[in-house]
């Protein structure tokens, strides 16, 4: 009798777990949506858009400007900030099919900087310093170059540091200055000149395409121009030749000077190196001197 009693005893026990799992079951069923399945949605979601930026690409290269504009503008609708960029460009620049905007161009740009779009945030930079498609804004400017550069922008980059040497926007600040133009010389590797020679002409000039004109510092220009030579840049390796030759910024000499052109001439050919030279000339940067002897390095060549 005892045994039947604990038989039974654990039967309903069993039955009861059955039934609380099954209850259990049936309330976890109608649970709201979790994260997980919310994050399935998003990546949908970001799937679609991207799926639409790459047709809206392929309608670029074919010229089908319309139909790009409708595949970037429904990749934007779902937070694409690449899509948001192309349509500023698209507006921006216009083509044969699609009238220039800059007030279009000003909205998307602005619509892609503010979803965190780097090229976006230095092109609305510009356009407030400008004036294009909005009114000129230099404090709003300001703000979009240091987003801008702290995002990775290059060329906002290089704009922050001139913007701290020149103190144009902010409160000068050479050691700031200095800072953001190493951190864009060596954002992509020791080997990219384009940066350390835009840099370099900027002190050599004292002017510049990447922000407000600064002091011209022959020494300076000379760091970076042998920085750019290092990777092989025969604009740099010319401009070195130039500033041997007449002392600037380094120890004159000729030799070293003639040294340097015929690196230029070895990579550019003579044709070509013989019309930037030229063009340095027209420029006044270079005198009728050195042009008799690199002339003479070209026919020895």
């Amino acid at each position: 009798m005892k045994k039947l009693c604990l038989i039974l005893t654990i039967l309903v026990i069993l039955l009861l777990c059955a039934c609380g799992k099954a209850a259990t079951s049936v309330d976890e069923s109608d649970q709201p949506t979790t994260d997980s399945e919310e994050t399935h949605e998003v990546k949908d979601r970001n799937s679609e858009s991207y799926e639409y930026l790459a047709k809206g690409y392929e309608y670029l290269q074919d010229e089908d400007y319309d139909s790009a504009i409708n595949c970037f503008a429904i990749a934007a609708e779902e937070g694409n900030s690449n899509a948001m960029y192309e349509l500023g460009n698209i507006y921006e620049f216009g083509s044969d099919a699609v009238e220039p905007d800059y007030q279009k161009a000003m909205e998307w740009h602005l619509k892609a900087a503010e979803a965190g779009n780097s090229d976006s945030m230095g092109i609305v930079a510009s356009f407030y310093m400008k004036g294009i498609g909005t009114e000129q804004d230099n404090q709003k400017a300001t703000e979009w170059f240091l987003k801008a550069a702290e995002a990775g922008n290059n060329g906002a980059m290089m704009q922050v540091g001139f913007m701290y040497l020149s103190g144009v926007g902010v409160d000068k600040d050479t050691e700031k200055g200095e800072e953001w133009l190493e951190k864009a010389a060596g954002q992509f590797g020791t080997n990219y000149s384009y940066t350390m020679k835009n840099i370099a002409d900027a002190y050599y000039f004292g002017q510049n395409d990447y922000g407000p004109d600064i002091e011209q510092d022959y020494s300076k220009a000379a760091e970076w121009y042998q920085k750019a030579a290092q990777a092989n840049d025969a604009r740099a390796m010319e401009m070195l030749s130039v500033m041997c030759f007449y002392g600037r910024g380094m120890e004159k000499d000729s030799a070293k000077a003639m040294e340097w052109y015929k690196k230029v001439v070895d990579i550019k050919g003579k044709e070509i190196a013989g019309d930037d030279i030229s063009s340095l000339f027209n420029r006044g940067v270079v005198e009728s001197d050195y042009l008799e002897q690199a002339y003479m390095v070209s026919v020895d060549n």
